[in-house]
């Protein structure tokens, strides 16, 4: 069985810029996650990577899933408002060369400032629909 979350997850981690910006040197460890922000202090910049569904059946024959619908919402938050546009940048050609879409839609992207975390965030939302692969 395949993890899509995985393959999103070192597929950000193979883009440089990516990689530098949301690595922390206190914890040495790159600050990207997953379903949900961490408690307490955030870090200044991070990335969260949430499935939006369980995965889908997107084309059925002959009784037979014959490949799935796959969606992920990627968050950047971070400080610096151009850090989340230049790392949104960067992770919308990673998701395009992993085979996802960008939803269009105004209700699938968020600009926004969060003035409690003084944080800026820059979300988008990412479907993948390739037939014969199916084994999420």
């Amino acid at each position: 069985m395949k993890d899509m979350l995985m393959q999103i997850y070192n597929s950000l981690l193979e883009n440089s810029a990516i990689k530098t910006s949301v690595y922390d040197v206190t914890s040495k460890k790159h600050n990207i996650m997953f379903y949900d922000t961490p408690d307490g202090k955030l870090p200044d910049t991070f990335i969260l990577i949430r499935p939006m569904r369980p995965p889908q059946a997107a084309v059925e024959g002959s009784d037979q899933i014959l490949g799935t619908d796959l969606r992920y919402q990627i968050d950047v938050q971070s400080m610096g408002r151009m850090n989340c546009k230049n790392l949104q940048h960067e992770i919308i050609e990673q998701m395009e060369s992993l085979g996802f879409s960008r939803m269009t839609g105004s209700e699938n992207e968020l600009d926004d400032y969060f003035s409690d975390t003084k944080h800026y965030i820059d979300a988008r939302r990412f479907v993948y629909k390739k037939i014969y692969d199916n084994d999420y």
